[in-house]
């Protein structure tokens, strides 16, 4: 009958522990990626980063810099730099160069970037979730649109020509392709479906296979390493993706895309981190109690 007994818990365990892996995830996705307070609370400190500043710094260069009419620009251009371009046309293109940049970095350290950029993260948001719950869709992005309109209100505020206005341009950097939400749709759908009903299910199993256990420290044993395990194959699933996902990106968006995924999957690698290192814990300080409890009852009685 013990033997039973063992054999049915030891299998109820090992079905939690091959489930640990979506449980984790599950979890995580629910409080992070399905909420969007949570997750504009999370990528909106990014608004700092210097590697994110840098990468839109970048973008809303070039669009402005393109948006400017060069032979009607330098008059202004000597005024705002203060010297003679001399009718150059390369001094000139420079220079527009140069007096863009200084108002992007204005842009771009003011009080408008961080609000600027919490809101294009809500409609990034909106957009993900629209398109990895539906049978397909466009690709996600961030839109800069509103920033660039700063620089280009600066620019023509200066005397510079400004030929079109944002809502003209693309000012968005793709953060997924439909190709590659077509591929993560149906993971996604499943994790979603889970939800933290799962992880409560997980928990629920390896409580009922260590009662219905009659060898419970090889039990324990087997939940403990094996929700470890699971954890390392989160921590080397979100390193594959993390990898994947910025080969695929051009290399000038490459820096802003590791930021916001680092920033995003932070929690989960931090939870895996704690299974990974808590699993095996806990199971050392049980054989250490087993052995001490052994030991005591072998004691002569005094």
């Amino acid at each position: 009958m013990n033997r039973v007994r063992s054999a049915l818990a030891h299998l109820i365990a090992v079905v939690a522990v091959l489930l640990m892996p979506l449980a984790l995830t599950s979890a995580w996705s629910s409080a992070v990626v399905n909420d969007e307070d949570r997750w504009v609370e999370t990528v909106g400190p990014l608004a700092t980063d210097p590697d994110v500043v840098n990468a839109v710094a970048v973008r809303l260069e070039d669009l402005a810099v393109a948006t400017v009419d060069v032979g009607g620009a330098e008059r202004a251009l000597e005024d705002i730099l203060g010297a003679d371009l001399g009718g150059a046309g390369a001094r000139t293109e420079q220079a527009l160069r140069e007096a863009v940049r200084q108002v992007v970095v204005r842009v771009v350290s003011s009080d408008v970037f961080p609000p600027a950029w919490e809101e294009a993260m809500r409609a990034t948001h909106t957009q993900l979730l629209r398109a990895l719950r539906s049978d397909s869709g466009a690709e996600v992005s961030v839109d800069l649109g509103p920033l660039l309109q700063a620089v280009l209100d600066s620019l023509s505020e200066q005397g510079l020509p400004v030929t079109v206005d944002a809502s003209g341009l693309d000012a968005a950097f793709s953060v997924a392709s439909s190709g590659e939400l077509d591929q993560a749709r149906a993971g996604y759908q499943v994790v979603d479906a889970a939800g933290l009903g799962l992880p409560v299910a997980v928990a629920l199993l390896a409580a009922v296979a260590l009662l219905v256990s009659a060898r419970r420290m090889v039990t324990a044993g087997i939940l403990l390493v094996g929700a470890a395990l699971s954890a390392v194959v989160v921590w080397l699933g979100l390193g594959a993706a993390r990898t994947l996902l910025l080969d695929r990106a051009p290399t000038a968006d490459r820096n802003l895309l590791a930021a916001m995924y680092d920033v995003l999957v932070a929690d989960l690698e931090r939870l895996a981190l704690l299974v990974v290192v808590a699993g095996p814990a806990v199971l050392v300080v049980l054989l250490l109690l087993r052995r001490l409890g052994g030991r005591r009852r072998r004691e002569p009685a005094a």
